[in-house]
Formats: structure tokens, sequence, C-alpha cells
């Protein structure tokens, strides 16, 4: 993946750019063998370049096409490309704004039997995976999210490739908590959240992975290899890797010490087991004088509770914050609504789209910004309300344009 070029006069010249090498390595210049955003002139001019994530290989069973490549951009989108056909300077199979920032980590691909997923950690302090969709094309489709300090790139494991499969993050830097955290790879929900006092880190880099070898996590600090082992009072099997990222950025490579057993003492987790059952025991009924008989008390109706109505249509507010490239769409909230829906196009129709803002699902919320625009250009935006019961009509229409520069 490539970054921003410089002088260019508006002509392509390499930047911005996925590029797929042929063996030699030799690259074609050919249109299938690269895939640039039709907004990369303005990514260029931005720095919000898409070469601050190395890419990353996705299979994905079920969808058309199936052998995807992944970029993550600095202007806070995925995009998804065929791998056997880049398509030059085009648009990509699939596109989808993630919610921050991404640079100087790697994502990682894992499937379970829900489907293919994405995750990785991005600037906005977030741990996040997507599931791709097997669709003819595929969509990115917003899975979970869990709120995490620090900065550093996922790796996952699993029991048995498919199974009680755990997204792992390393909170590394000074700004994270420098402890281990997993997650179920499916719905997020926290099965390690880094331990106690033996479990905690120190001088970590964002640009180490964890390792998985022998039931044992590793993460490399400076100096000095971390191990964590499953507790043997825990009947939960041993994870084994079964997916290793895509590699990230080397740093200086500095002298490693080896650990002995007094320098680092081993640090040990129990991850959280599912709540079993236990069937209650059936009682052995006793001889008993039979009693009096009581009247039959009079049923009494439980009330059905009312569901909540469709939202009504919010009222979007005048943009904030505009710059060149960026502004924050603002509304008011909408009574009974859980979430909200944004578009974003230079149509005040709306026949097209900006990339990634099609129906985005903003949460529960009353602003959002919207990134990776062009300077000196006029944008439009507005909202659906939603709930467990429907999707509102679509609110009034705003009008902002960028700044010159």
């Amino acid at each position: 993946v490539t970054g921003n070029t410089f002088n260019t006069g508006g002509n392509w010249m390499g930047g911005e750019a996925i590029i797929r090498l042929q063996a030699g390595p030799t690259w074609t210049g050919q249109p299938t063998d690269y895939w640039v955003p039709t907004n990369w002139f303005s990514l260029d001019n931005s720095d919000t370049d898409l070469g601050g994530v190395s890419a990353t290989v996705v299979d994905a069973p079920g969808a058309t096409p199936s052998q995807l490549v992944l970029a993550l951009g600095k202007d806070s989108n995925a995009f998804l490309l065929n791998r056997n056909n880049l398509g030059g300077i085009t648009s990509a199979v699939a596109a989808a704004n993630v919610g921050g920032i991404n640079r100087g980590t790697s994502a990682v691909t894992y499937r379970t039997g829900q489907g293919t997923y994405i995750g990785f950690h991005n600037d906005a302090g977030t741990v996040r995976a997507y599931r791709v969709t097997a669709t003819n094309p595929p969509t990115i489709v917003f899975a979970w999210s869990q709120s995490q300090s620090g900065r550093g790139s996922p790796w996952v494991t699993t029991t048995d490739g498919t199974n009680n499969m755990i997204v792992w993050y390393a909170a590394t830097t000074s700004s994270g908590d420098q402890r281990l955290h997993a997650y179920d790879g499916d719905t997020g929900a926290v099965i390690y959240a880094g331990g106690g006092a033996n479990e905690l880190m120190s001088g970590t880099q964002q640009w180490n992975t964890g390792m998985v070898a022998r039931g044992r996590i590793y993460f490399g600090a400076n100096n000095k290899i971390y191990a964590f082992r499953l507790s043997s009072a825990t009947p939960t099997p041993t994870a084994a890797a079964t997916r290793t990222p895509t590699s990230t950025p080397t740093s200086t490579p500095t002298s490693t010490a080896t650990a002995t057993a007094t320098a680092t003492a081993t640090a040990t987790f129990t991850p959280t087991p599912a709540p079993t059952t236990t069937p209650s025991p059936s009682p052995t009924p006793t001889a008993t004088v039979p009693p009096s008989p009581t009247p039959t008390p009079t049923a009494t109706s439980t009330p059905t509770p009312t569901p909540a109505p469709t939202p009504t249509a919010p009222t979007a507010g005048k943009a904030t914050n505009v710059t060149a490239i960026s502004f924050t769409a603002n509304w008011k909230s909408v009574s009974g609504a859980t979430g909200y829906q944004l578009d974003v196009s230079t149509s005040a129709s709306f026949v097209t789209y900006v990339l990634g803002y099609k129906n985005l699902d903003v949460g529960n919320t009353t602003s959002r910004s919207v990134t990776g625009l062009t300077a000196n250009t006029t944008y439009y935006y507005r909202l659906r309300a939603y709930n467990g019961n429907g999707t509102s009509p679509n609110s009034n229409v705003v009008r902002v344009k960028t700044k010159p520069h």
C-alpha cells in the first residue's frame, strides 16, 4: 500500500494505491495490478493517505468476489478490493466508514460459524470488528466495538479452527494500560480484562503483535518477553493460534535479553468460562394430609406492553466545524429512537452518495464528523431515526460547502 505523493499536478504517479506485484517481483502497471480511490488527489492534499496501514488478505466464502484484500485509510474508511483484478482508479468492491483513523497498525481477519470478520484498533480508542457479507458484491457490516486505549494490532486464537474465536489486543505504549485484553470474536464480549498486578507489562510498542505457541501467548516489549498461560485450574481448552495478522512495520531492532524466572514472572490469566445450567433435582414426594380446599383465586390478566412506535423523522441542524476536508453533521434527538442513519451526497436529490456515507449507522448520538471530503465542494446530508419497530422517513436536507483551503 502506498501513501502520499507530491507535486503531481493532479496526475496519478503511484500514490494512494494498493499495488499487486507479480513474480520477480515485477509490476505490470496494468489496472488489474493496482487500485486507487477516485478521490486520491484530495487524499494527497489532506494527508489522509491510504498507506497508513498495511493491506490484509481476506477470504470470504460465499461472497462474489470472495478473494479480497482490505485497505484501511487515514480518512476513516475501509475498502475491500478484488485481489485478482484490482481495477485501476475506480470505486472499491465494498467500502464503509469505520469510525476512526487507522495508521501504524494492522488488521486481522477470521471466520466463525456466523461469517467472515475483519478486526482492528483505531485512533478513536476502540477495538472494532466488521462482518464481510456473503453476497454479490460483499458489503462491510458493523459487528461490535469495545473502548480500549493505547495502540496496537490485534490477533486471533481458536480452539479448533472455527469455535471459541477470541480477538486479542495488547494496549501498548504509554497511552494504553499495557495489559492484555481479549474479546469474543462474534459478540465482542469481554473475555479477559487485563488481569492483576502480575499481568502488567512495561515498555510495550505498537509495532509488535502477540505470538501464540504451545498454549501460551507471548508479547515482546523493550528488552523483555512476557508469557501468559492458562491457569491450571481452568477447564477451558488451551487456545491455539490459527491466523497470523498481516505484518506491521518493524521497529528498530534492540538487543533483547532472555527473560529468566527471576527477572520476569510468568503472567497468568483465567478466562471467564461460559456459565452452565445445573438442573434442579426433582423432589421426592412425601405423604401429606390433603389440605382443605381453598377458593380458586380469580385470574387477572397481565397487561401487554405497548411497543414503542416507529420513530418520527429527525430534524437535521446546521453543520459545524467546517474545514476544507470535513464537517460535523448535527441533528436533534427523536423520542424512542435507538440510533440514526446518515446519508451524505454531492447531489441534493441523493442520486449518488459520498463513499462510505450511505445508510451509515452512527449509533444513538446527535452529531457525526464527516471526513475525507474535497475542498470548495457543496455537500448535502440527511438522517433517519430507527428502533426495533422500523425506520423513520428522511429528515430535512442540510446543505454545507467545504472551505477552499
